[in-house]
């Protein structure tokens, strides 16, 4: 939402491709120890791997992982708490600037 606060109604192609990127990067599609390790550290900081670890070891193993689940609800909330800050400051930006010019 900040990107289309600051840069306008044009950059919403840019928005609608990042679910697909963030769900192959969180490991939606295969299991994140396949990739390599640079990858894995950024897979690693997205809450939505921890999401789909804790349900592939669910499926496989019938144990539900209140690490994966932990983790994933911890990085949440930070990014949430994080997502408020900036875009508040975005929102603050966009009124100096004038919100008509977003469309």
């Amino acid at each position: 939402s900040c990107v289309i606060l600051y840069f306008g109604r044009s950059s919403g192609t840019f928005i609608w491709s990042m679910p697909w990127l963030f769900a192959t990067i969180s490991g939606a599609y295969s299991p994140t120890t396949l990739f390599p390790k640079w990858l894995q550290y950024i897979a690693a900081s997205l809450p939505t791997s921890y999401a789909f670890q804790g349900m592939r070891e669910a499926v496989t193993t019938h144990i539900i992982s209140f690490k994966n689940l932990g983790m994933g609800f911890g990085l949440g909330f930070t990014y949430c708490a994080f997502a408020f800050v900036l875009v508040s400051y975005i929102f603050e930006l966009s009124k100096n600037k004038g919100l008509a010019r977003l469309e």
